[in-house]
Parts: C-alpha cells; sequence; structure tokens
C-alpha cells in the first residue's frame, strides 16, 4: 500500500526527488513511497497509475526547486498555468481527496507567493514546509521523515528512529497549516 507521494518536476527537482524518494525507502519501505521514475514500470498507463498511487497516499510530498514556477511548456507559457499540467493536477487532487501535502523546498527556492499560484492550487501556499539543502541532505530530511512518520501514526518511534527532536524540527520545518477542498474525478486526468 503506498502512503507517500512525491511529487516534482523533473526538469526542476529531479535529483533532490530521488534523494527524498531514498531516505524515505529507507526509513519506510520502498514499497510505501510512489515515485514515478522508480514506481511505475514501463508500458504503464501514465495517468491511470498517477490517480491510483495518489488515492492510495496519505501523504503529498511536492518537491519544489527553484525553476518550479517558471519552467516553459512548448508555447513559452508557464507549465503551473495549464490546467492539465500534471503536477499542478496532482496537487488539485491532493488537496481535494484530503491528503497532507508537504511542500519540500530545494535549490534555495522559496515557497510560491499566493498570487503566483493558480486557484485550485493556492493552498500550497498556506502548507507547512521544510528546507532541504544539498550540503545538508541529510540532516535535513530528518524533520522530513519525522513529520512523515507522524502523519503516518509513527510518532515517537520515529524521532528516536531518526535521531530527531523537537528543536531540530522547529530549525526547519516552517510555513503555515493544511487546507482542504472538495472532491473530484479521474476523468478530469484526461480531460
Amino acid at each position: 500500500m503506498i502512503d507517500i507521494f512525491i511529487n516534482y518536476r523533473k526538469d526542476d527537482s529531479a535529483a533532490s526527488a530521488e534523494l527524498i524518494d531514498k531516505s524515505m525507502c529507507d526509513r519506510f519501505g520502498a514499497d510505501r513511497v510512489f515515485r514515478d521514475c522508480r514506481s511505475m514500470e514501463p508500458g504503464a498507463m501514465f495517468t491511470k497509475e498517477l490517480e491510483i498511487a495518489l488515492r492510495q497516499s496519505r501523504v503529498m510530498l511536492s518537491v519544489i526547486g527553484p525553476q518550479w514556477l517558471s519552467l516553459a511548456d512548448s508555447s513559452g507559457r508557464p507549465r503551473i498555468e495549464n490546467p492539465k499540467d500534471i503536477l499542478r493536477l496532482e496537487l488539485k487532487r491532493a488537496f481535494n481527496w484530503h491528503i497532507t501535502v508537504i511542500p519540500v523546498l530545494v535549490g534555495g527556492a522559496k515557497l510560491p507567493r499566493m498570487d503566483e499560484l493558480p486557484d485550485d492550487i493556492k493552498a500550497l501556499n498556506t502548507q507547512q514546509y521544510v528546507e532541504i539543502r544539498h550540503r545538508y541532505v541529510e540532516n535535513d530530511t530528518k524533520p522530513l521523515i519525522e513529520a512523515v512518520a507522524r502523519r503516518l501514526g509513527g510518532g515517537k518511534q520515529a524521532n528516536e528512529a531518526t535521531g530527531g527532536s523537537d528543536a531540530t524540527r522547529q530549525i526547519r520545518v516552517k510555513g503555515n497549516r493544511n487546507i482542504i477542498g472538495d472532491h473530484t474525478t479521474y476523468n478530469e486526468w484526461n480531460s
């Protein structure tokens, strides 16, 4: 059963997503963590597999790099502005399906401002976020692992397993709180 879904832009944060995936797999097991490149078989129906994995998940880690907002499609328009952008659809569904979304800022990225986000994913700006610095990736992933473990029911055991503490979490975990939305369907992935 998948509990953790990793949402990211390949052109922006693939290496960071892979490091986060490895950390999550080491702590929770690869069968509980979904990252498209590792988790999907060749020939799989991409959007259907994404929906199945996302529906099973309880936590989404949205990896945000410095170009997350600005990466453009072939017409020069920022991808995030396209309602059919896969990353945007994944986020929209996570909010609509009451999945906890944790923004993970990498490469010096900042959490997108409310006015920079499309209406259907503005809640991203209100989420508690974590920063991961590449130079300190092992240290910086500990608070993230602890937070995910608590969401999945790992609580104190996760704190002991990762060597983390409340002080460590307070240093690197910043932001706001969770907002939830209404329900959507699989058909929107393909419309």
